[in-house]
């Protein structure tokens, strides 16, 4: 049967699926330290913190578990003297000494440099003058919580090794996930049908289903003219473990050429999804708590 649309996609959303649709492999050793509340910032259903950079700062920056790496944009790289190094002919990296949101601070760290087209959209059509991303680097290195009702973001030291995660209570429920290019895949069902595999990704602004894995749980969506290949609709269901969402807008949509061949999902759990939830995520415990 087919639905009602969802909220057409903008540009600033096409932004962000591309950052979780193409991280990138580099990894670095760093040094952190440790936290409290946050004010969490919500623009064009996207999460935002302030970070300071080498003590200079704070810039608002995306917090993107779709992202595999840190990201700053080149005008702050150069007004803050970070000298970017070639590493591929679309791709410039260069090194910090701190990335710091409220106490949480990562130390001696790579970030890429990079402010592709389509996060032009997010200052022009949104007006917010994002300044870089954080991503698999720093989130890993903490217990990161978010609230999206209360407008609050933690990100907590790491219990310590060898310690399990506290158990998350009544209300709320643990979810495994598994790390691949170093972005959280999650198993969950749409509409009771399933397994399904999908990318967690909180910097999305949108839940998603691949056009194959749609045609597998026979779901279907309305197009619209000014986007090609771009259907809408609604999920009577999106259930990761015991947490279910109803009636839930989803697009149905391909991704990006460069990256179709070694996707490994069958799409992406994004705000939509996440903003019923408080949301705590543990990379070294390989959970996400839902609460």
């Amino acid at each position: 049967m087919q639905n009602s649309p969802s909220k057409v996609i903008t540009a600033a959303a096409r932004f962000v699926l591309f950052f979780l649709l193409f991280g990138l492999p580099l990894y670095c050793a760093a040094a952190v330290s440790t936290t409290n509340d946050l004010p969490l910032q919500i623009a064009g259903r996207i999460p935002f913190v302030k970070v300071s950079v080498n003590g200079e700062g704070p810039y608002l920056f995306i917090i993107d578990t779709g992202a595999s790496e840190n990201i700053i944009v080149p005008t702050l790289a150069a007004r803050l003297g970070i000298k970017p190094v070639r590493v591929s002919a679309s791709q410039h990296r260069g090194n910090v000494h701190s990335l710091q949101a409220g106490t949480a601070t990562l130390s001696n760290s790579v970030v890429f440099i990079t402010d592709p087209p389509q996060a032009h959209s997010l200052r022009l059509d949104l007006g917010i003058d994002y300044q870089g991303i954080l991503g698999y680097p720093f989130l890993s290195s903490f217990l990161t919580t978010l609230d999206y009702r209360r407008k609050v973001v933690r990100f907590d030291p790491l219990p310590a090794a060898g310690r399990r995660l506290a158990p998350p209570g009544k209300d709320a429920v643990s979810v495994a996930f598994f790390l691949r290019d170093r972005l959280p895949h999650v198993v969950g069902t749409v509409n009771g049908m399933g397994p399904v595999t999908l990318l967690l990704d909180t910097g999305s602004s949108e839940v998603l289903l691949l056009p194959g894995a749609a045609r597998q749980l026979n779901i279907s969506g309305q197009g619209q003219t000014d986007l090609p290949g771009v259907a809408f609709t609604k999920l009577e269901t999106l259930s990761l473990g015991a947490a279910t969402v109803r009636n839930l807008p989803c697009v149905i949509n391909t991704l990006p050429q460069e990256r179709r061949a070694v996707s490994s999902y069958h799409g992406i759990v994004g705000t939509p999804f996440l903003t019923n939830f408080v949301v705590t995520v543990s990379y070294s415990h390989k959970q996400i708590i839902l609460r």
